[in-house]
């Protein structure tokens, strides 16, 4: 059965049982260039705002409420294709013209299905939906089955959807010029998951650019052939 239509019951067996105001129905964009990525990256974020509740298609990356959002968002997936094919490549931040106007071959969910147009979100709401749906979020990962997760703001609630005791760190970058935190890659199941910011974070110090090379030191030891599988 064709992943779409498999991710269509799932959401629709989800907004029957929650009955959720404004559902968000979340996945992968287009799951035909999904099916011909390597490796296959999920964005994990945490809800969707302004009424932006069917998150499939191509993405135009000029588009959004954040004008950082997708740009970032197509940087790290640039980063990480690169490094998945020669681990010793030297990039260097592409320019805006150097990407694609659109996005179309990542997988992208959101941990709280309800939508409810808020500005900022709160973290104890996220957890208890963390929790509430658990089961829904665990199925709809596997379902999409990506080799790799970037976390943006939400590992904590993949600790809480997954069995974290199973999660085996591999990397931490220390963050010294942003005071007192770092960046970290986890292995589970053949699967890297990235503890990361949020692709929309405007207020970083040193921006996009920060961004995309510390995302770059981060995953440059790794072998991620290897860890993944493929």
């Amino acid at each position: 059965m064709d992943l779409q239509i498999k991710m269509n019951k799932l959401l629709d067996n989800w907004q029957e049982v929650r009955k959720y105001k404004q559902f968000v129905r979340d996945g992968v964009l287009v799951s035909e260039n999904w099916e011909k990525q390597h490796p296959k990256i999920l964005f994990l974020l945490k809800e969707s705002h302004s009424g932006f509740n069917d998150i499939s298609g191509p993405m135009n990356i000029h588009h959004g409420a954040s004008k950082d959002f997708w740009f970032n968002v197509s940087r790290w997936k640039f980063a990480i294709y690169h490094l998945y094919k020669d681990k010793n490549s030297k990039l260097t931040l592409p320019k805006n013209d150097e990407l694609d106007d659109f996005i179309d071959d990542i997988a992208y969910i959101n941990v709280k299905k309800l939508n409810e147009e808020r500005t900022t979100s709160d973290d104890q709401d996220l957890m208890w939906y963390a929790s509430n749906d658990k089961e829904f979020l665990q199925k709809q990962i596997e379902l999409i089955s990506p080799d790799i997760i970037i976390c943006g703001g939400t590992f904590k609630f993949l600790r809480e959807i997954f069995n974290a005791d199973e999660f085996e760190n591999i990397a931490t970058l220390n963050i010294s010029k942003n005071k007192n935190y770092s960046r970290s890659c986890f292995s589970f199941k053949k699967r890297i998951i990235i503890d990361y910011c949020h692709p929309h974070q405007q207020f970083y110090e040193g921006g996009a650019e920060a961004l995309f090379y510390e995302l770059v030191e981060l995953l440059t030891p790794l072998d991620i052939k290897k860890i993944i599988g493929h």
